[in-house]
């Protein structure tokens, strides 16, 4: 775990400015990803011209390996050894698959070459083309034919993998800010069965109901402690949209869901001790959910779990109005006491005005007027303005220097504008305090 992180973080996941924020591109893609494919490449454009067309379609052939080895999401071998993200597999799977496409072209090229120079026209060569030709048809069929039977005779399998919750275990409920609420408990009551997560992943939900063919993934905003597992829905596009509609409209019915998960990771090392002491969260928006999820991880380790090597925690999580945080709000209890957070949402020191506290959060409403939405979140709810990165960040590195620590974690989500502020603002203070900001950042589209 140590050497996967290691190697994720130290080569594979280090920004550089310009390229990572614009490009998605970062330190290990230019030491050895490019440097791969430029070579491929060559190597293809080389065999081409010489009209070797076995040698193309060879590297071909490996460029194809290569797509399918990136597109496998649950790959222990690539996940859990390298240490990389699912989604930058993902990114990886895409670049490689433009790359076979132009080393399959030099590879026809090359035929189309020997076939215009006579190279590949004596007898062998023709029936040895037509044995190839006529195998792969055979094979694709064959495939084919195995494919939909693997389908079949394995969904009883691959339901209970995927985890098929029954509407009598289902919560969902519409909130305010078109936000559909959907949760079940971590541990089945009909087959004891423990949805196990870490935090910060996510996980792919189909509704039957609504369309059969259809997976979405979604961050789970639980912690991994927690009893409920829960995911926060904005009704963005069609689908999301038609959840909404339905959990809005209908007359108490719930939804048979189906799960498909947990995937990916944080590609910061949260869970050695040794490694972060101070950090740094950012949301915007929705964005809330996975920032939630480590938050109260990271709050149950220092609270619950004595991890005393947690020193600071800056939350700060920017809104354009009241209404996401009033969906995260209970209902006025009975007695008419003030509202209060739901049990396992925010755990109470996260917001609670104490400055002797590790954890520090502020929440930041860009677009609506003032509103005592929670007496308990007055002092954390700032009105017509945004967080202030640079501040957030130095004061956490100048923290981190005067505890003897050199690394500070920033985790933020939220659209591409903020993440990439985030980023250009933890590769200039690392330059400049002596201080590695390590940034892990999801986005969302608006």
């Amino acid at each position: 775990m140590v050497t996967g992180w290691s190697l994720s973080r130290r080569v594979f996941s280090v920004p550089v400015p310009l390229l990572t924020t614009n490009f998605d591109v970062k330190k290990g893609d230019l030491m050895l990803t490019l440097p791969v494919v430029v070579i491929l490449v060559i190597i293809n454009a080389i065999l081409a011209g010489s009209r070797s067309v076995g040698g193309s379609g060879t590297i071909a052939t490996l460029g194809l390996l290569l797509v399918f080895f990136f597109a496998i999401r649950n790959n222990v071998l690539l996940l859990e050894l390298t240490g990389i993200s699912f989604e930058r597999a993902l990114f990886y799977h895409k670049l490689f698959a433009y790359t076979t496409i132009v080393l399959s072209a030099l590879h026809g090229l090359a035929y189309l070459l020997a076939h215009h120079h006579g190279d590949e026209q004596d007898k062998y060569s023709k029936y040895f083309f037509e044995v190839f030709m006529k195998t792969h048809w055979v094979l694709f069929i064959t495939v084919f034919i195995a494919g939909v039977a693997h389908g079949n005779i394995l969904k009883e399998e691959r339901d209970t993998n995927m985890g098929v919750i029954a509407s009598d275990h289902v919560s969902v409920a519409a909130l305010a800010g078109n936000i559909t609420r959907v949760s079940f408990p971590r541990v089945r009551r009909d087959t004891g069965e423990v949805f196990k997560f870490q935090a910060g992943q996510y996980a792919f939900l189909c509704i039957p109901s609504i369309s059969k063919l259809q997976w979405h993934p979604f961050t789970i905003s639980s912690a991994p402690h927690e009893d409920i597992v829960s995911f926060y829905i904005k009704a963005s596009g069609d689908w999301t949209n038609t959840v909404f509609e339905a959990t809005s409209n209908n007359d108490g019915t719930q939804f048979d869901i189906l799960v498909d998960g947990p995937y990916g990771h944080v590609s910061t090392d949260l869970e050695n001790p040794e490694t972060y002491s101070h950090f740094a969260l950012f949301a915007g928006g929705i964005g809330i959910t996975p920032m939630r999820s480590i938050l109260n991880w990271v709050h149950y380790e220092h609270s619950t779990l004595g991890r005393s090597e947690i020193k600071t925690v800056r939350f700060a999580w920017a809104i354009p109005n009241l209404d996401a945080v009033k969906a995260l709000i209970d209902s006025i209890v009975p007695n008419g006491e003030e509202r209060a957070v739901p049990v396992g949402y925010f755990s109470r020191e996260i917001y609670r005005d104490d400055a002797s506290s590790a954890f520090h959060s502020d929440f930041y409403v860009s677009g609506d007027v003032e509103d005592p939405v929670d007496q308990q979140l007055g002092h954390c709810l700032h009105y017509g303005s945004c967080f202030d990165r640079i501040a957030i960040l130095r004061g956490l590195g100048e923290q981190a220097k005067r505890d003897g620590k050199d690394r500070v974690a920033v985790l933020v989500c939220g659209p591409m504008p903020m993440v990439r502020a985030v980023l250009d603002t933890s590769m200039t203070l690392s330059k400049v305090t002596n201080v590695q900001f390590d940034v892990h950042f999801e986005l969302f589209k608006l």
